[in-house]
């Protein structure tokens, strides 16, 4: 019994000592010189940065504890049907809240890595991390969820299959259009100031567009999948916790397109000024806990049934 608390509390440790590296390196690091065109200190610039650590933790501890529950519930049913398929699933959640952890640990590099004069390649890299492993994530739980759908497809779930797959290729395209109107989406005359991803326009369009289409693709339908999965399990608590859990999702998935549609319109979001930069991040990290604390309550509820189980 000892061995599986110590195996439950492991993740929380280790999301502890990420958590310690990512203040350390933030802390320690050489800010961005533009700081100090807003008027900062040094002791405001470091109010600022914890102000923004504290939601960024509770957000991995959400995320951590999404992942744990539904990993469990997915032990619990490995000798059933669906065993498989809530594997999938679990390992998908599992390799999403990896790469919101290690895509937050490789950003806190930045200024450091442009003071050494690395800062093209660290943004490259930044932005393949942000671009691939949420791919897996969501391709993972996509597979997981389509198996648990795959037989008596109702034509509500197709009809709710073409909306997302719209939905998916229509923010793909504007989001194309927004960033090729980016003069600066492929180099820029201010590291510090103005974004880019330092690659040529078919790089763009091959290794970072198109793969968050099929991410957001990938995203949506799973979450109908979930949503359709929901009406055919008995149990309130069953009802609740998918519910929850495809709540989540769909809300981490709305993020990724605002994310990515803030770092297309890179000049316009760096003429808004201090105020306006920090009320967008801080409204992004709210909708970031919504959508990891939906995926923590189904993850709880689930653990309900593990309880009773």
């Amino acid at each position: 019994m000892q061995k599986s608390g110590d195996k439950s509390l492991f993740p929380y440790v280790a999301g502890l000592v990420a958590a310690a590296v990512y203040t350390t390196v933030s802390f320690v690091t050489p800010q961005n010189p533009n700081a100090t065109n807003y008027g900062l200190s040094a002791g405001d610039i470091r109010l600022l940065i914890l102000s923004l650590l504290i939601p960024i933790f509770i957000i991995w501890m959400l995320a951590i504890y999404s992942s744990l529950g539904v990993s469990r519930y997915a032990t619990l049913l490995r000798e059933t049907k669906e065993g498989g398929n809530f594997r999938r699933f679990a390992d998908g959640v599992l390799i999403l809240v990896f790469s919101l952890i290690v895509g937050s640990m490789i950003s806190a590099f930045n200024s450091a890595m442009v003071q050494l004069g690395a800062g093209a390649g660290w943004r490259i890299l930044s932005e393949y991390v942000a671009v691939f492993l949420p791919l897996v994530a969501f391709f993972q739980i996509f597979r997981g969820s389509q198996s648990l759908v795959r037989a008596n497809q109702h034509k509500s779930l197709r009809r709710n299959r073409q909306a997302a797959a719209l939905i998916a290729v229509v923010m793909t395209a504007v989001y194309a259009l927004t960033l090729f109107g980016n003069s600066y989406r492929s180099d820029t005359p201010d590291i510090n100031k103005f974004s880019s991803y330092f690659l040529p326009d078919w790089l763009i369009i091959l290794t970072i567009v198109l793969p968050y289409g099929i991410t957001w693709l990938l995203g949506l339908l799973a979450t109908t999948n979930i949503m359709e999965y929901r009406l055919r399990v008995k149990g309130v608590i069953y009802r609740q916790a998918f519910s929850s859990l495809a709540i989540g999702l769909a809300t981490v998935v709305v993020v990724s397109i605002m994310g990515q549609f803030l770092t297309a319109v890179g000049p316009a979001l760096a003429a808004m000024g201090l105020s306006g930069i920090l009320g967008i991040v801080y409204f992004l990290l709210l909708i970031i806990a919504v959508g990891y604390g939906f995926l923590a309550r189904g993850a709880r509820q689930l653990s309900k049934i593990e309880e009773v189980a």
